[in-house]
Order: structure tokens, then C-alpha cells, then sequence
């Protein structure tokens, strides 16, 4: 009973103590003129509990995570735009200042003179 009690506390001693990975993410949303009209960033903390969102202009990134995988999903006027799912444990082993997936640039139809978006996540902790 007390070996049972040693080794649980253990474990959450060590599960609490490592930290979640932490990944910043880029959004740029180009105009007709091909110029970048719209950039946003947004921090996220790989957590399974919390998803975040963040809407600007006619778009929606919905970051958001459980034990197995990071989803990334965009949305155009509430239609879905780009989804990406990353294996979790390939985030964790990626050294510091590496893109997560690369970059991604999605076209579509003119929606409040915007063309494409383009976006990519970066591992910061």
C-alpha cells in the first residue's frame, strides 16, 4: 500500500512538472492585390483542456488539442477552410523555433477582398 502510494506520487509529481509545448501561430491573409492585408498571431499552450479561438476579419482559427493530437481549423465565413491534425507526440519532440507543419496557403473566392490565407505554427517552448 505505501510502495502504491510512493509511486503515485511520484508519477504526478513528474506528469505536473513537464510543461505542455507552446506554439505560435501566423496568420497572413492576402488581398487582390496580392499584398499581406491582415496578420494575426496567436500563442497557444498545447493543452487538452482549453481550446482557443480567435477570429479576424472574415476568418475563424480554432486551435485546440486532446492526448493524441494538435487540430488546427480555419474557417471562412463559417465554413471550413483548412483543417490539419499533427500527431501530439511529433510536436513534443520538435526542437525550439521549428515550424509544426510548414506553411500553408489556402485560395478561395474573394469573401471582403481578401483571396488566401496563408499560416504556419512555430514551437516556442
Amino acid at each position: 500500500m505505501l510502495r502504491n502510494l510512493f509511486v503515485t506520487s511520484i508519477f504526478l509529481f513528474t506528469t505536473s512538472a513537464l510543461a505542455a509545448p507552446i506554439i505560435e501561430c501566423k496568420f497572413r491573409a492576402r488581398n487582390d492585390t496580392d499584398e499581406d492585408a491582415l496578420n494575426r498571431f496567436i500563442t497557444f499552450d498545447i493543452n487538452p483542456v482549453f481550446d482557443t479561438e480567435i477570429d479576424f476579419g472574415p476568418y475563424t482559427a480554432i486551435l485546440s488539442a486532446d492526448a493524441f493530437e494538435l487540430r488546427i481549423k480555419v474557417l471562412l465565413s463559417n465554413d471550413t477552410l483548412s483543417q490539419l491534425k499533427i500527431p501530439l507526440p511529433n510536436v513534443v519532440i520538435l526542437p525550439l523555433g521549428v515550424t509544426v507543419f510548414g506553411q500553408v496557403k489556402v485560395s478561395h473566392a474573394a469573401t471582403d477582398g481578401y483571396t488566401s490565407l496563408r499560416y504556419e505554427c512555430v514551437k516556442i517552448f
